[in-house]
């Protein structure tokens, strides 16, 4: 049971990319919009900001006195700007100095957790996406890639349970690419947009049949 979970993992990050499609890869995606690919995850939920990348003490000294969200829109400005320049570490403490003004921000958590996953560090990332969750539990991105950092640490299971969620969160335009995949490969299901059980049950079958390749 355990190696097929691990296989459904891998079959729905498969066909988030199959549904996706290019574009999708570059793609911004909305409160109610479907998967980022994994790849492509921290790009995504990062939106490229104008300017360079200055040490968080630097914005220290430059934000003064300010506090609360509008100090926090700065320093997540910044790190937004970091993440463009490459240099993930620097985006991670500058969401964290964001996160010290304004704690319950879910997208700056879900940002600062997918820089953490870009670097490996998975387990920190689950923490971030489980209260970035909490506070915006009807984001299907944030499962997407509590999903895709789940599965990096061995809980597949939690890992297949975020990915379902986040197809039943999806815009239904998204799930409708999905049964079409499926329906191509064979596999009979409505094409309507909504993640049914008839539509689970193909998709499992096109998994156990190795009919999604990464």
């Amino acid at each position: 049971m355990r190696l097929f979970k691990v296989s459904l993992v891998a079959g729905l990050l498969g066909l988030a990319l199959a549904a996706g499609g290019p574009a999708a890869a570059h793609k911004a995606l909305g409160p109610n919009q479907g998967f980022v690919p994994p790849e492509r995850a921290v790009a995504s939920a990062l939106p490229e900001v104008e300017g360079g990348c200055r040490p968080v003490e630097e914005m220290r000294t430059r934000v003064g006195d300010a506090r609360g969200t509008a100090a926090a829109k700065r320093f997540e400005r910044e790190g937004l700007a970091c993440a463009k320049a490459g240099d993930l570490t620097a985006a991670i403490a500058h969401f964290t100095a964001a996160l010290e003004h304004s704690a319950w921000r879910p997208r700056t958590l879900a940002r600062r957790g997918e820089a953490q996953a870009r670097l490996g560090q998975h387990e920190f990332a689950v923490l971030d996406f489980d209260r970035a969750i909490r506070l915006e539990p009807g984001q299907p991105r944030f499962h997407h890639l509590r999903a895709i950092s789940l599965a990096a640490i061995g809980r597949a299971e939690a890992s297949v349970d975020d990915l379902e969620q986040a197809l039943r969160l999806s815009d239904p335009a998204v799930v409708s690419r999905l049964q079409q995949h499926l329906r191509r490969k064979g596999f009979g299901t409505a094409i309507d947009g909504a993640y049914d059980a008839r539509t689970r049950r193909a998709l499992v079958a096109c998994i156990s049949q190795n009919c999604i390749r990464l």
